[in-house]
């Protein structure tokens, strides 16, 4: 995005809030910070923590967090941020913002702070379980905390969001996220220190309505979003330009009423951006996500991805676009020269064996997901064994609880360092030919590879599932598959020299794979080079 295009943003943006600081009166001069600031809040250990917030220009600005304190001057908008130094995990404390006026916040909380964003499956509410009633009586844990942002899109970025933090007990756990409250009580109960999880989602949105304008323009096969977006923003400016008379005649009329003590006049309708619906490109990322880039957070966990369904492939450059774009964005947020290497764990797909009308193209996306793990930092939990049968729902109790656990491992191994985890399913690795066979190899076998699902679970020693190999026709066949050591050996009389070979492609094969410690492997498509 070019400077002039920022330029005009900017600029009508400020209209918007001088209307709103106009009717607000004097009261907008004082001290005010975005809502995911509130008592009962969780602030990230072990790393400086951004305060920031709105005031009167070059108002002086002092900042207590026990005993640490800081302070600093807001510029000529107002804005200002101070950092706090690093702390330990601990609390409660109060939060104490002063200036022309002062905020406290209680019960302040130092620990574990993630993100958890997605669409309905991250947003899928503990009260849905089929064993709520058993699980929320068991919910008494008082240092996880949970701050739901409301749901809100926007076609420009905003500076200011609405939440509210709260205790994790018996009664506030009915709305949380599942996955992210799964997720959050094993980083509770494993490192023994409060958890903070933030969690934003929206029911039937696309990746690309969560990723940052600017991420668009960095990737080369997403250039169509970003001059639409462009389009976009320079038809909203013209009509913020036909509108501006209309609006500086109410803004004087306003004055005035207010100067003689009437009631203001109805303000005249704004425009309306075009990508102002949770459908459009950025427009949740705007209103939702960039409010609190600045607030520290140790890393993300992401459920999405049924409504990018079709995208085959694509969503391989959306995900690595969004999660580029969240770095680069949240160190220019806080200050930092460098983009951020905030961790990312992430869900891929489910298999399902309900009839498909979308057949490759769900399979792709799975390949889109997988690819995505070349981005660094990256973890993606795999659930080819939570499908769907025909007469039973996606969402049952050991679901979201099993995705929850799953993304932890990923954050215990590569985030805190915990040694010993079986943290990933079997990856694909290599493949080899040997005559008519292809043998493959996987990272992440743990103690080997089994049919088995885990302890107790029955399937052990059954044949391989949904495994297909193709020779150079790239006519793919049903292969028979069999387990040698750590490695696969796939094979069918109908293809002599095989050369390409696929895993969990057929939507309704089901696939059985899965490493010693109860983890599935991922579907995934080679051939060889």
């Amino acid at each position: 995005m070019n400077s002039t295009d920022r330029g005009t943003i900017t600029r009508s943006v400020a209209i918007l809030l001088a209307c709103v600081y106009l009717a607000a009166g004097e009261a907008s001069a004082k001290i005010k910070v975005p809502g995911i600031f509130a008592d009962n809040m969780v602030l990230q250990t072990g790393m400086p923590i951004p305060i920031w917030g709105f005031s009167a220009a070059e108002e002086e600005i002092t900042v207590n967090l026990g005993v640490r304190r800081a302070s600093t001057t807001a510029d000529a908008k107002g804005k200002w941020m101070v950092k706090l130094p690093a702390m330990k995990p601990g609390g409660p404390y109060n939060l104490i913002i002063s200036g022309e006026n002062k905020i406290q916040f209680k019960e302040v909380l130092v620990g574990e702070v993630w993100l958890a964003v997605g669409d309905g499956y991250m947003e899928f509410h503990m009260a849905q379980m089929a064993d709520y009633k058993k699980e929320s009586a068991a919910a008494k844990f008082p240092q996880i905390r949970v701050c739901r942002l409301e749901r809100r899109y926007s076609g420009l970025p905003m500076d200011r969001i609405v939440g509210s933090w709260v205790p994790c007990d018996p009664k506030n756990v009915y709305y949380f996220s599942s996955v992210a409250y799964y997720f959050g009580r094993e980083l509770h109960t494993n490192l023994k220190v409060p958890v903070g999880l933030i969690t934003a989602t929206y029911d039937g949105s696309r990746a690309e309505a969560w990723t940052p304008p600017s991420a668009f323009l960095a990737a080369p096969k997403l250039q169509k979003i970003f001059l639409g977006i462009v389009e976009a923003n320079k038809k909203y400016n013209q009509a913020m330009e036909k509108a501006l008379p209309e609006i500086e005649a109410w803004l004087k009329d306003t004055r005035k009423a207010l100067a003689e003590g009437r009631t203001v006049p109805v303000m005249p309708p704004l425009p309306r951006h075009q990508f102002h619906s949770p459908s459009q490109p950025t427009s949740l990322y705007n209103g939702t996500i960039h409010p609190i880039l600045p607030f520290a957070l140790r890393g993300a966990i992401w459920y999405q991805g049924y409504y990018n369904r079709e995208d085959g492939m694509i969503y391989y450059n959306k995900m690595k676009a969004l999660i580029t774009g969240w770095r680069k964005v949240r160190g220019q947020a806080i200050g930092d020269v460098e983009p951020s290497d905030l961790p990312f764990y992430y869900v891929q797909m489910a298999l399902s064996f309900r009839k498909s009308t979308y057949g490759p193209p769900l399979a792709l996306m799975r390949e889109a997901q997988r690819a995505t793990l070349a981005v660094p930092n990256t973890g993606m939990v795999v659930t080819t064994d939570l499908t769907t049968s025909r007469t039973s729902s996606s969402r049952t109790s050991t679901r979201p609880r099993k995705i929850g656990k799953r993304l932890s491992l990923w954050a215990l191994a590569k985030t805190y360092g915990r040694e010993g985890l079986v943290y990933s399913g079997p990856l694909y690795k290599s493949m080899k030919a040997e005559g008519g066979k292809i043998r493959i190899s996987f990272d992440h076998v743990g103690g080997g590879l089994t049919t088995q699902s885990g302890k107790g679970a029955s399937g052990a020693g059954e044949p391989l599932k949904n495994f297909a190999i193709a020779g150079e026709d790239k006519k793919f066949v049903k292969a028979e598959a069999k387990i040698d050591g750590n490695e696969v050996v796939v094979s069918s009389a109908k293809v002599a020299a095989p050369v390409a070979v696929r895993f969990g492609w057929d939507e309704r094969g089901g696939t059985n794979l899965f490493n010693s410690a109860g983890l599935p492997a991922s579907p995934f498509s080679e051939e060889k080079q």
